[in-house]
């Protein structure tokens, strides 16, 4: 994420300021992504098409972070590969609470590329319920 800085004068003093630039959801394309659970053992699968890779692409998963008892965070990163590859299944993840949301991010060379938003049940958060992107930022 770029950032940039600005000089805040105010009251006779000076300091200097940086200011982060919040994304767009309208800019990220979305991925399809579909969580399969096991209740008893509180985990999920997740499976996840981006339909967006070109050339000689694929997505390396790179982290699960629980960010709260209702929400995970994965972060996936677009790597050069020896052939496309766009599907990706991950195993076993853990979750605190049944109504717990999944947050899948994609990047490319640090910079956000792609996202999806789903319920465990695979239903897509609403655009308006995506607060979760300021934690990540």
């Amino acid at each position: 994420m770029v950032s940039s800085q600005y000089l805040n004068i105010s009251n006779s003093s000076a300091e200097l300021v940086e200011v982060t630039p919040s994304i767009s959801l309208g800019n990220l394309y979305k991925v399809y992504a579909s969580a399969e659970v096991n209740a008893v053992q509180k985990k999920f699968s997740l499976e996840i098409i981006d339909g967006f890779l070109r050339g000689n692409e694929r997505l390396n998963f790179v982290e699960h972070k629980v960010v709260s008892d209702f929400t995970s965070i994965l972060i996936f990163e677009v790597t050069q590969a020896s052939q496309l590859n766009t599907y990706y299944k991950l195993e076993a993840l853990s979750y605190v609470n049944s109504n717990h949301n999944i947050f899948i991010l994609v990047k490319k060379n640090n910079k956000m590329l792609g996202y999806q938003y789903i319920g465990l049940d695979n239903e897509i958060i609403p655009e308006v319920e995506q607060k979760i992107l300021s934690k990540l930022l």
